[in-house]
């Protein structure tokens, strides 16, 4: 199974998104899609959490991977997730290649 990405992670830092896997890479990807149950998931979660200001992008990223079944996260920034006890954060450190 290929890795799977929502389009805004990709939009939020597109120019360190190519530098980081180049425009070839891209379709290793799985692109997630964007819709009414990401949206409903998302405010439960803001509402849930009580999340506000630029983590509710966390929140919206976590919202694509329930609603995706997607269990596992890799990030350097493991804190802004940490409040989401169903996502198991893994810091690139941790990954053996």
């Amino acid at each position: 199974m290929s890795p799977r990405v929502h389009p805004s992670a990709m939009a939020m830092g597109s120019r360190r998104w190519r530098q980081t896997v180049g425009r070839g890479a891209l379709r290793a990807f799985t692109l997630l899609p964007d819709g009414e149950a990401v949206y409903r998931e998302w405010r439960r979660l803001i509402v849930a959490h009580a999340v506000s200001g630029v983590q509710v992008y966390d929140a919206r990223l976590v919202a694509v991977m329930k609603v995706h079944d997607v269990t596992h996260l890799l990030t350097l920034n493991d804190r802004d997730v940490a409040r989401y006890a169903e996502i198991t954060v893994v810091h690139p450190s941790q990954v053996v290649v």
